[in-house]
Formats: C-alpha cells, structure tokens, sequence
C-alpha cells in the first residue's frame, strides 16, 4: 500500500504547506505506508533531502499563468488544470489500496485531478 502526497504549493522548508506535509507523511510512515511526496518544481533542496520531495508540478495554487485582463483567470484555470492532469500522469497510477492526497487544492488542480482519473475517451 501506497500514500501519495502531492502539493503544488509545496516549495520551502517553513511554513504551513511544509508543516503540514510532515504532519500528515510522518503519519502515514509511522502506519508502514511507503510513501511518495510530489512538490513543486521550485521545491527546496531541504525538502528534498528531508521527506524525500520530487520535484514535479508547476504553477502553485494561487499562481496564475495569464495575465489577459479580460479572461486571465479562465486561462490559468485551463493551463493549470491540464498541467496538475499531466503531472499526475507522469507518476505511477494508483493501485488497489493506494492513497493519493492531494493537498493545496484550488479549482484548476481539482479539474486536473478528474481529468487524470477520468481519461477523455
């Protein structure tokens, strides 16, 4: 079994995004769970060294990729989405049992989340 913990937001070694990833990863370990953390790709060697964080995803939750004054919050909600989906693609599909915690959610990473479970057919 497998706790997947994925975080956008996750990038410094202080603050609450990093706080939270220990509290909830050292829990899963101390469950024997083997466990995946997926950052940022800004994440902070620190990180990487001390929870094992992969650096992977792009724009943060309260990024925005567009700067269009008229719809710029639409593109970044469609650039985003289709980013965290693709991201989420790269790392092994979950299996029976597995537990992907998604944390740092705003619209685009939950639409990039459906998309990555709910394949376009």
């Amino acid at each position: 079994m497998r706790f997947v913990y994925c975080d956008c937001s996750l990038i410094g070694a202080r603050g609450h995004f990093a706080s939270t990833c220990r509290s909830i990863t050292g829990a899963a370990r101390r469950r024997g769970l083997a466990v995946e953390v997926y950052a940022n790709h800004r994440v902070e060697p620190a990180l990487v060294e001390a929870l094992g964080a992969r650096p992977l995803f792009g724009p943060t939750a309260v990024e925005t990729t567009s700067d269009d004054k008229l719809c710029g919050h639409l593109e970044s909600y469609n650039d985003k989405a289709a980013a965290f989906a693709r991201a989420l693609g790269s790392i092994a599909p979950p299996g029976p049992g597995d537990v992907v915690f998604v944390n740092s959610v705003q619209t685009g990473e939950l639409a990039g989340v459906a998309a990555w479970l709910i394949p376009a057919r």
